[in-house]
């Protein structure tokens, strides 16, 4: 992605299923740290290790609890229309991109909460050098996370249905779908004539935005144009000829 692009629906949904399976991956990581850790480990456990048992597993339920009530309420129709009220006072072209930028943020949060579950075990299990203990706490991080796993473009579709006066979010929706599709065979769109208006738009859009990505742009820009030309001929219409 470029700075300054529209993001695309594609793209997040990539960026977003990088961060989740980074995530999770850290999390088999670490129990596979503690089998190579303490495999054939003669020492004991640390002396203070049972004084934390207690707390590490009641700090790593509440927030198992937490994650799954944040996750719950980040996808709730309230937030959810409440986020789409705030990308609908974005421009039309924009809106998809700051809607997005709305949802990444619980998306973290959520993955972040998970993750400490599984340090929270991790550290339980590294004081007591016995990667059993860890499994527990494990299943549960990796079952938060199977449930977290991101599907924005779902995300989307439900904001649209809550939000209806998101028009331009459809077609935003729509054209991301027929970008995303490989090898199909389908007929191209007939290409619009190239007229001087439309060339003026082009090169004014490009200088804006620096980017191919400008359909929005063009049509007001050569809109803007046209109607200034019509202005033009209706006053030299207008304008009455010399007197012989």
């Amino acid at each position: 992605m470029t700075p300054g692009q529209p993001l695309t629906l594609e793209a997040f949904t990539r960026v977003q299923r990088i961060i989740w399976g980074a995530l999770t991956l850290s999390q088999v990581m670490l129990a596979v740290t503690l089998l190579l850790a303490f495999r054939g480990d003669p020492q004991g456990p640390d002396p203070n290790a049972n004084a934390v048992d207690l707390p590490l597993s009641l700090g790593a339920a509440a927030l198992a609890f937490g994650a799954s009530s944040y996750r719950r309420w980040a996808h709730s129709n309230a937030r959810l229309q409440k986020l789409g009220e705030m990308a609908r006072d974005a421009p039309s072209e924009a809106r998809l991109t700051k809607l997005l930028g709305l949802v990444q943020v619980p998306f973290v949060v959520s993955l972040a909460l998970n993750e400490v579950v599984a340090l929270l075990g991790y550290v339980l299990a590294f004081l007591h050098r016995e990667p059993s203990r860890f499994w527990p706490f494990l299943g549960v991080a990796l079952a938060l996370n199977a449930l977290a796993f991101p599907r924005p473009a779902r995300l989307v579709a439900r904001v649209r249905e809550l939000v209806p006066q998101l028009a331009a979010l459809a077609l935003l929706l729509a054209l991301a779908a027929g970008c995303s599709f490989r090898g199909g065979d389908f007929t191209p769109l007939a290409k619009e004539p190239e007229t001087p208006c439309s060339r003026e738009a082009h090169e004014i859009c490009k200088e804006k935005l620096g980017s191919a990505d400008i359909g929005n742009c063009v049509a007001r820009e050569k809109y803007r144009c046209e109607l200034l030309e019509q202005e033009k001929e209706k006053q030299g219409t207008d304008t009455p000829k010399p007197a012989p």
